[in-house]
């Protein structure tokens, strides 16, 4: 087959839907759906709406907003109006750069998706461990898992009563993945989640509708079903993997719920829904594969080829490959990685191969649970071939107790404060003693039992912190705290020279040591002063 005939193929496989996004259209033909939402204050979140749409030439332009309900047992019920926020829409098909122009978001004959994001911001009066937002409407366009076009709904819950100030999962993968007939496809959702509490995927049934809290679910064809919805579909729980091998040529519907639990009480937080479509096509071209971490060197230990468990104060580093069986064709990739992992290092180099070269020094105050997805693409145009996948990584408590710092020796504290526990105890392991009392006169720790004391050395001291934590971490950490010695810059004797002279300056400190030298340089006209700060060393 050439590749002329694989995309007139593929116009035919997506057929070309009117779409009348409207609040009173009867005939709106939507792809797929989501809801996320980010807390700014207290009970007040905003939220946004992503809604996905098969581009046609015919199609009447998004309206300026949508409705949401919010309901729950706690209250009444409340309406917000959101706004569109990209007039237009942002074409998300997936397709080689140069080739965009030539997708139906264009006019052109290429499969051609859009995304419209709607956003608004509620404040959720009272407390309530269920606030179930919704937006729905009719109907679908057509597909082969689905009889006939029933209508559109996606749902997404808060928990307010557990945490008034949550923030949502966040899907970021494609959103209409166009896959190969007859191969295997393994596709991630990427799924981001900045709190750093679990999350939980699972499969669950596209939503027709719902009356007074009760969903009615989509009509399957026969064959099909919602908790297999594609022939032979795999989602991984944890890591929200999806593989299955698609057998039948076009538009496959499948929702997708992701769940966040407290990391530390397994307290239900809120759930998330994407209700999309995967687009199965003819293909000759192969997608990437992936592989698990390779190279794994530093602290912390690798546990399965997709996840790594450090400690605070670990570092390390690992590699990723994604290689192409198609041998001409060259791979990239994209990532969450810095979102997820901050001040991560993160070095991409396309090829066939492509490598992901990650370090990353594991910060104090970092979640415990840390997934970031990875994208890799081929070359292979107008169609590019896809595979996306997820590695966790999973951070364990340890005592912690910050960097080094240096003081004035005798006139300045340091502030020292130590994480990984509920309790803590500082001892010494070189320096001055320890004396807690602020009566003596050479007292040098606010406190000997807490998280934070204050301290003031005499000399050059290393510190000690043990705290009740047991885990496989350590529970104890060391901090140095430099003392300098007083001491008395001596710059020489004043001395008056003319205007038009030179002098050489010196300058030295009272003790021996290796030092620093600032200068300021003033100049005296009369009786005025004039400060022009200059440095020499």
């Amino acid at each position: 087959m050439t590749k002329n005939q694989l995309f007139k193929g593929l116009s035919y496989i997506l057929i070309s839907i009117l779409f009348l996004f409207s609040e009173t259209a009867n005939a709106t033909h939507i792809a797929g759906a989501d809801f996320n939402y980010e807390c700014i204050g207290p009970n007040t979140y905003k939220i946004t709406l992503n809604v996905f749409v098969d581009c046609d030439p015919l199609s009447a332009p998004a309206p300026a907003g949508v409705n949401v309900t919010f309901q729950s047992p706690c209250g009444p019920d409340v309406n917000l109006a959101l706004i569109l926020q990209n007039l237009g829409g942002t074409e998300v098909s997936q397709l080689c750069p140069r080739d965009l122009h030539l997708s139906t978001c264009s006019g052109g004959s290429l499969p051609g998706m859009a995304r419209y994001v709607f956003e608004g911001v509620v404040t959720l009066n009272p407390v309530c461990t269920s606030w179930t937002m919704s937006w729905g409407q009719c109907c679908r366009n057509t597909t082969e898992n689905l009889v006939n076009q029933p209508a559109f709904y996606v749902p997404a819950s808060i928990n307010s009563q557990a945490d008034s100030c949550n923030n949502s999962p966040t899907f970021n993968g494609d959103p209409i993945p166009y896959v190969c007939q007859n191969q295997l496809v393994s596709y991630n959702f990427g799924v981001t989640e900045i709190d750093g509490d679990s999350i939980v995927y699972s499969i669950v049934a596209p939503i027709a509708s719902s009356n007074n809290g009760i969903h009615n679910p989509v009509p399957f064809v026969a064959g099909y079903t919602a908790s297999s919805p594609l022939p032979g579909c795999n989602l991984n729980p944890q890591t929200g993997i999806l593989t299955f091998i698609p057998t039948t040529l076009g538009n496959f519907v499948i929702a997708v719920q992701v769940c966040e639990y407290d990391y530390g009480t397994g307290v239900l937080l809120g759930c998330i829904t994407r209700d999309i479509q995967f687009v199965v096509i003819t293909c000759s071209n192969q997608p990437p594969t992936w592989q698990g971490i390779q190279n794994f060197t530093g602290n912390g230990v690798l546990i399965d080829s997709t996840t790594v468990d450090v400690c605070v104060g670990d570092q390390f580093s690992f590699d990723l490959f994604f290689p192409d069986p198609d041998t001409a064709d060259t791979v990239n990739m994209t990532s969450n990685i810095t979102q997820v992992l901050p001040g991560a290092v993160v070095t991409i180099t396309p090829g066939n191969p492509a490598i992901m070269h990650v370090t990353w020094n594991t910060q104090s105050g970092t979640p415990p649970f840390n997934s970031f997805a990875v994208t890799a693409f081929d070359n292979a145009c107008p169609v590019f071939g896809m595979v996306s996948t997820s590695y966790v990584i999973r951070v364990i408590n340890s005592t912690y107790a910050g960097p080094d710092k240096s003081i004035c020796q005798g006139v300045e504290w340091a502030q020292l404060h130590a994480t990984g526990g509920t309790s803590f105890s500082w001892s010494v392991l070189t320096g001055s003693p320890i004396d807690t009392l602020s009566t003596s006169p050479g007292y040098n720790m606010t406190c000997q039992n807490c998280s934070s004391p204050q301290v003031s050395p005499q000399v050059t001291t290393t510190y000690i912190v043990t705290s009740n934590l047991s885990t496989s971490c350590q529970n104890t950490d060391t901090v140095t705290i430099t003392a300098a010695p007083n001491y008395v810059a001596i710059s020489g004797p004043d001395t008056v020279i003319c205007t038009t002279d030179s002098m050489q300056l010196f300058s030295s400190a009272s003790i021996p040591g290796t030092f620093t030298y600032a200068w300021d340089n003033y100049i005296r006209i009369s009786n005025d002063t004039i400060q022009a700060p200059k440095t020499f060393s």
